[in-house]
């Protein structure tokens, strides 16, 4: 039994610590199939963005249905388009709808295990709530299934380079570590035995 714990219990008792999330206006998204006003919001911690894999799988909030009120007045001499001015002042205009409200980012469904057989990263859908009153319009990221089956990795909820992250990443390493030296051990054990059929053989 090793004396050191595994890098699966390590992620766990960390991961609450990392939880709480911000969301940050992106942009207006591009849905085809209806024409309506939505905002992405990508997931932030602690000013970083949280690694992830599908951009275009985001939480999003309707401007029309949160009932975002923002006053805007086209600058011509700005070197900003009327485009990229608009876009600022729905963002502020969110981020003071989101302003105070906490966030917390979670895993769909609980982890087995942090890497595959091949020594990736396992991916797992990741899903954002909200405390407290729902807020009209928003929609949040569900990685149950549906259009918003955003997954990451094991340090999208705990970062690789926080010294909590580190100590997981060291105890990956030292897992697959161990499992390399038994592999050699047993292939070491397979090959003295040939070795000693063949050699009695030509007795």
């Amino acid at each position: 039994m090793s004396e050191f714990p595994k890098a699966i219990d390590l992620f766990e008792r960390f991961r609450p610590q990392f939880e709480k999330v911000q969301l940050v206006p992106s942009g207006w998204c591009i849905e085809m199939y209806q024409h309506t006003p939505r905002f992405a919001l990508l997931i932030y911690r602690d000013g970083k963005e949280v690694p992830w894999c599908d951009r275009y799988s985001t939480s999003k909030i309707d401007v029309g249905e949160a009932g975002l009120e923002f006053g805007f007045q086209f600058d011509p001499t700005s070197e900003r388009t009327v485009h990229g001015q608009l876009k600022e002042a729905v963002s502020r205009a969110i981020e003071l709808k989101l302003a105070g409200r906490t966030f917390r980012l979670l895993p769909a469904s609980p982890f087995t295990g942090l890497l595959d057989r091949r020594g990736d990263a396992k991916l797992y859908g990741q899903q954002v709530v909200l405390e407290g009153e729902p807020i009209p319009g928003l929609m949040l990221l569900d990685g149950h299934g549906g259009q918003s089956g955003q997954k990451g990795n094991w340090d999208s909820f705990v970062p690789r380079s926080s010294s909590e992250g580190a100590a997981i990443q060291a105890a990956l390493s030292y897992e697959y570590r161990q499992t390399l030296q038994a592999r050699d051990v047993a292939r070491e054990q397979e090959e003295a035995r040939v070795s000693l059929e063949s050699a009695l053989g030509k007795l």
